[in-house]
Parts: structure tokens; sequence; C-alpha cells
């Protein structure tokens, strides 16, 4: 892969209900090439309930479980890019070619926080869409 590995998290959608309950039935499922995968990116991952099967009352829970353990994963990837650093910036490459800038923990942990934000929001959004079908 031409991206760095440190920023990746899986997130498996579409997946039957029992999967989406059940990690290690989830698990079970995945072929060699995930496997590799996942195993390169230290095995963030998580499934992102479909709201379909989870559109209800029942399904606010696992919703809200799927966003808490999404943070969880954000956080993780802050806290591993700054284990036994002594400053608070490190450079990140950006791509091929791309010039590399300076980033702030504070700053990621903002990028961070602004993404759950949203994908908090779209999934309400569909939420209410979905209940007044």
């Amino acid at each position: 892969m031409r991206y760095p590995k440190t920023h990746i998290i899986v997130v498996f959608t579409k997946v039957r209900k029992s999967l989406t309950l059940s990690r290690k039935e989830m698990e079970k499922t995945f072929n060699t090439q995930i496997l590799t995968l996942l195993h390169g990116i230290k095995n963030r991952w998580i499934v992102m309930p479909d709201l379909d099967l989870f559109g209800n009352n029942e399904g606010k829970s696992v919703i809200k479980n799927f966003v808490d353990e999404l943070k969880e994963k954000i956080m993780e990837i802050g806290d591993n890019e700054n284990a036994g650093k002594k400053t608070s910036n490190r450079e990140v490459p950006r791509g091929v070619g791309e010039p590399s800038r300076t980033i702030g923990w504070r700053e990621k942990v903002s990028y961070a926080s602004a993404c759950v934000c949203i994908i908090v929001v779209v999934i309400i959004i569909i939420i209410i869409i979905i209940k007044k079908s």
C-alpha cells in the first residue's frame, strides 16, 4: 500500500445481524487477504451496523456502541503515534509526491472529534429518515 498503515481503520458495512453483534463470528468469515490486511493495521476494524437491521429502538444501543468503538480506534491511532515521543509534533506522510507538514496532537484530536461528530450526525439523520418512512 502506498499510504501509511498507521492511519487506517477498516469499517465493514452491510453485514448480517449475527456477525455485527459478534466480533468472534465476524473474524471466522475473514479470508487470508483480509486477515493479512488487518494484521498489517494492528487489527483496527469495526462493523458498522446496517440501518436496515438496526434502525429501530433496539438498534440505538448497537449504533452507540459502534460510534464509541470507532472513537476508541481513532484515539488508539493518536496514542500509538505519541507513544515514546518527547515533542507534540510529528511529520505525517500526506501521500506520494506530496510534501509533509507537521500536525500537533491537539489538531489530530480535533480532526478525530470532528469525524466522530460527522458520523454521529449522519447516523441520526438516517435514523430520522427511516422513522419517517
